[in-house]
């Protein structure tokens, strides 16, 4: 089974409560039960690449959210010794070089907050579009990644169209 497992967070890469630690053990766990199974995250800048070091995939693939048009650099690296693949989605006017939030907890949910994770949504959408492995299942976790679901059935409409 292919699952694609999408989280703002995941422990220990970048982690602020929970949700980083469900991020960081449940992939691990379906992996060794057989999933193939892959994550993804925003490239924030308190990962340490010396630990996970950060292979370039892809560059400046375009994001179209609306009328505007962003580019995204895709990154890769694993997790654990079960070596989960992580792909790290970074652009740095939405997802930025810092932490996981803009603020200092989870729950604040401000209007940038919204921006950036309604962003890093669009940009998963691109990168299972061009991804040459595909999810039979995707696993989105929490409000961050709750557009991805409305934009495939958007998107699955249009095409039928």
């Amino acid at each position: 089974m292919r699952i694609l497992f999408i989280a703002s967070e995941l422990n220990p890469l970048a982690k602020v409560g929970g949700l980083g630690d469900v991020a960081g053990s449940l992939p691990l766990a379906l992996k060794k039960l057989g999933a193939d199974i892959r994550i993804v995250l925003p490239k924030y800048g308190v990962i340490d690449e010396k630990k996970y070091p950060c292979e370039l995939v892809a560059k400046d693939i375009k994001i179209k959210i609306g009328q505007e048009e962003e580019k995204i650099n895709l990154y890769k690296t694993e997790l654990g010794e079960e070596k989960v693949i992580v792909y790290l989605i970074d652009n740095k006017k939405y997802l930025g070089e810092d932490g996981v939030y803009f603020e200092k907890t989870a729950f604040c949910g401000s209007f940038a907050e919204i921006k950036r994770f309604l962003f890093f949504t669009y940009a998963v959408f691109s990168l299972i579009e061009k991804l040459d492995w595909q999810p039979e299942i995707i696993h989105c976790n929490d409000w961050h990644t709750s557009f991805l679901p409305v934009i495939l059935r958007m998107k699955s409409k249009i095409r039928d169209k």
